[in-house]
């Protein structure tokens, strides 16, 4: 009996003690035009110039310490307090986990690293995970692209319906009309 107690202690206590995955789940935000939308973090392309929520994955009892860079420069960091059983969260696919959502200030448009690092109770380092982000808020761009109208055989190219013209009956002048 008491080989079936510590057996299961050991198990129980291995559990605990292995160490979560800290990540960025999804982001929240405004676009530009003013609809609210979750991203994936696969995708992370995001287009807004307002503040970014981010969803991060991480164990109960666990902390969860946020770096974002641009380039080498810190443009933003904090740590949460400790998860809690309250704290499971629902993404926007219906999944659900514990962690934290924190929000961020809005952020110039370029390429961010961020770096999810879980804490234990003595804010010691048990994982750390590093994702990429792009915010792109410009629209797509284009030459002066124009159509060049050389009608043949009395074409018609304006309005809803755009006709070959008299080509396609072969109603152009042949050597005889001439």
């Amino acid at each position: 009996m008491k080989f079936k107690l510590k057996l299961l202690a050991a198990l129980i206590l291995g559990t605990l003690s292995l160490p979560g995955h800290s990540r960025v789940y999804e982001y929240t935000i405004k676009d530009i035009y003013g609809v609210e939308k979750s991203v994936s973090a696969d995708s992370a392309k995001l287009n807004t110039t307002e503040k970014i929520q981010l969803s991060l994955i991480s164990g109960l009892d666990r902390k969860i310490r946020v770096t974002v860079k641009k380039g080498d420069a810190n443009v933003y960091s904090t740590t949460t307090e400790s998860v809690k059983v309250a704290d499971r969260i629902k993404s926007s696919s219906d999944e659900e986990f514990y962690g934290k959502v924190i929000t961020m200030p809005p952020l110039s448009e370029g390429l961010y690293t961020i770096t999810s690092e879980i804490l234990n109770t003595q804010d010691a380092l048990i994982d750390s995970t590093t994702q990429s982000f792009l915010i792109d808020t410009s629209g797509p761009t284009a030459d002066n692209m124009r159509i060049d109208q050389r009608p043949g055989y009395d074409m018609v190219l304006t309005g809803n319906l755009w006709e070959l013209g008299l080509g396609q009956k072969q109603n152009y002048m042949s050597p005889s009309k001439m």
